[in-house]
């Protein structure tokens, strides 16, 4: 099923295959959407790491015990050729002139989290500082 332009329900299913909550199949064409943005800005599609996350996955791969990833509303994302840190300053100067939704920016060494929590928050769990 089509959620947005460019991504089906299948690109956010939970790793290990359960099934999506209802709340979860309300917010993800929100997220869609944001994602379908992005990928125009950049001119290239965004790949999504992992995206919804049923509890018990959530909990195997030690997420964030209130993660937006159960909502539905949060991403973890990369885009072939763009630093995760080019990615996340990008995902800020977007969000900061109003072209997508506010939410939390987090980056990693290979991916950047990007949710919809509807205030700014940022952090930076690299390992590797330089990349």
């Amino acid at each position: 099923m089509r959620v947005s332009d460019l991504f089906d329900l299948e690109d956010f299913m939970s790793k290990d295959g359960g099934n999506f909550t209802q709340e979860a199949l309300d917010n993800i064409p929100l997220v869609a959407e944001q994602l379908d943005y992005i990928s125009s800005h950049f001119g290239k599609k965004v790949e999504i790491n992992s995206a919804f996350r049923t509890e018990a996955h959530n909990k195997k791969i030690g997420g964030e015990k209130n993660s937006y990833h159960l909502k539905g509303m949060a991403v973890d994302i990369w885009i072939d050729g763009v630093a995760p840190r080019v990615l996340k300053g990008q995902l800020e100067m977007m969000m900061n002139a109003g072209k997508i939704l506010k939410g939390g920016v987090g980056l990693y060494d290979t991916f950047v989290h990007y949710d919809i929590r509807g205030f700014y928050a940022s952090w930076d769990k690299r390992k590797n500082k330089t990349t």
